[in-house]
Formats: structure tokens, C-alpha cells, sequence
């Protein structure tokens, strides 16, 4: 996928191509007792989800994780997995990639 970004150059709008990628998958699960009391064991559905931007040897990446279970309300939440800037460098000899990436808690 192609995305317009729309970055402004002093007084000037320009126009600049960037390519995007979004992945993901969704899961979910589930276990219900079989014997008394009959009850949900367990109920937990996850979305995790990538996306990553580049342009000209740079961008960004991030890796992140939406959960809800239904009965253990604590544990539903956001998760960031994974959050980085990166960068390469053609002008030199070898091929160099400098990547930072931030702590996620």
C-alpha cells in the first residue's frame, strides 16, 4: 500500500511517497467445563497487529497487542511489543542499519 504523507518544507506543502505495511491476526479461546459446574474455564481473545512505514532507507515499526478476557478483566488490556525507528545508510561500503527502539512496559 502507497500512502501520501504531507510534510510541510517551510512554507511549502510537499508531497512524498512512503510505503506502508499493516498485518495482523485475530485469535480467540476458549474452554467450558465438562463436568459441575458447568462453567467457563477460560475466555481470552486476542488482536495482535504490525505496522511498519519506510521511506527513502528510514521509518518506523511497531508491534502492539489488544487482549479482552472475559474472566479475568485485569489481564484485558494494551500490550506495545515492539516500537522502533530505523534507518540505513546507502552512501557507505557496507551495508549499515542503525535501529533504535524503545522500551515498552
Amino acid at each position: 500500500m502507497r500512502v501520501l504523507l504531507l510534510p510541510v518544507d517551510g512554507d511549502q506543502l510537499v508531497l512524498a511517497a512512503a510505503e506502508a505495511y499493516l498485518l495482523g491476526v485475530l485469535d480467540t479461546y476458549h474452554a467450558l467445563r465438562t463436568e459441575e459446574p458447568y462453567d467457563w474455564m477460560s475466555s481470552r481473545t486476542r488482536a495482535r497487529g504490525e505496522f511498519r512505514l519506510e521511506k527513502d532507507g528510514g521509518g518506523m515499526f511497531v508491534s502492539a497487542n489488544l487482549v479482552y478476557n472475559a474472566l479475568h478483566k485485569d489481564l484485558s488490556g494494551f500490550q506495545l511489543l515492539q516500537n522502533t525507528i530505523f534507518a540505513t545508510f546507502p552512501e557507505s561500503r557496507l551495508k549499515t542499519e542503525e535501529w533504535i527502539e524503545f522500551p515498552c512496559i
